[in-house]
């Protein structure tokens, strides 16, 4: 008899784990992750605070060197949002027109021209045959859609992953993995005594808040403007800056 409940025991174990596995690789993030080719990493996310109404689009593409604590211009955009590095191919940005590449200092060429683009999730993994992943809204509202751009040709198409509930969408929606580097995130602190003033940029391990590896304070002449929609780029980062409504 307890033979046989070990047995039962044993398959009882083996079900559950079959049946977690398979949760993980057909529920839509493992999906996406996999879209990623991130595996099983975990997806960032960077959720805007509700505390105050704040731009969803900005004025520069700015970078942030850590260790020289010094920002720099690299792209005067004037409505964008969301930028994703590629390495040496320059970095990808959403504009109110489309999908565009910033290859240099105030040198950048659109990939694909259409509204409704919100952010872009980076790159299916391979080689030359690579495709960027972006989020677009539909002008009739519903759920988003994931599109791949082709680098080479940039034409778009859908993507093989797709939300299909309005809770997936919202996963979708705050999804922004380029916030994650290995271990280190990146993360925007609200002003203390400020509702909805310029807010800091900080670096530190996830799980150990007190362990600040970079933070960033805007100068006090800045304190109309904020900054978001941060991403990792080699030992720099990324982020969009916009004046404050």
């Amino acid at each position: 008899m307890n033979r046989n409940l070990l047995r039962l025991g044993i398959c009882a174990g083996v079900a559950l784990f079959s049946v977690q596995a398979l949760a993980e690789g057909t529920s839509f993030t493992g999906q996406l992750g996999k879209l990623l080719g991130l595996g099983k990493r975990p997806l960032g996310s960077m959720s805007r605070p509700r505390s105050c109404e704040r731009p969803a689009e900005g004025t520069y593409l700015m970078q942030l060197d850590c260790a020289a604590q010094a920002e720099s211009v690299l792209w005067r955009c004037e409505g964008c949002r969301s930028p994703f590095p590629m390495g040496d191919a320059g970095i990808a940005v959403i504009r109110r027109d489309g999908v565009w590449l910033v290859e240099g200092p105030e040198k950048a060429r659109r990939l694909v021209e259409g509204t409704g683009f919100v952010s872009v999730l980076g790159l299916t993994p391979g080689g030359n045959g690579q495709s960027l992943v972006v989020v677009r809204e539909r002008a009739e509202g519903g759920l988003p859609v994931i599109g791949l751009v082709d680098l080479r040709t940039g034409t778009l198409s859908p993507a093989p992953t797709q939300p299909t509930t309005q809770e997936e969408a919202e996963e979708l929606r705050g999804v922004q993995p380029a916030i994650l580097k290995g271990t280190r995130e990146l993360s925007l602190i609200e002003p203390a005594r400020q509702l909805c003033g310029p807010r800091q940029l900080r670096v530190s391990e996830p799980g150990a808040p007190k362990r600040k590896l970079c933070e960033f304070k805007p100068a006090a002449d800045s304190g109309t403007w904020d900054r978001f929609d941060p991403a990792w780029s080699g030992d720099k980062v990324l982020y969009v800056a916009g004046p404050l409504p």
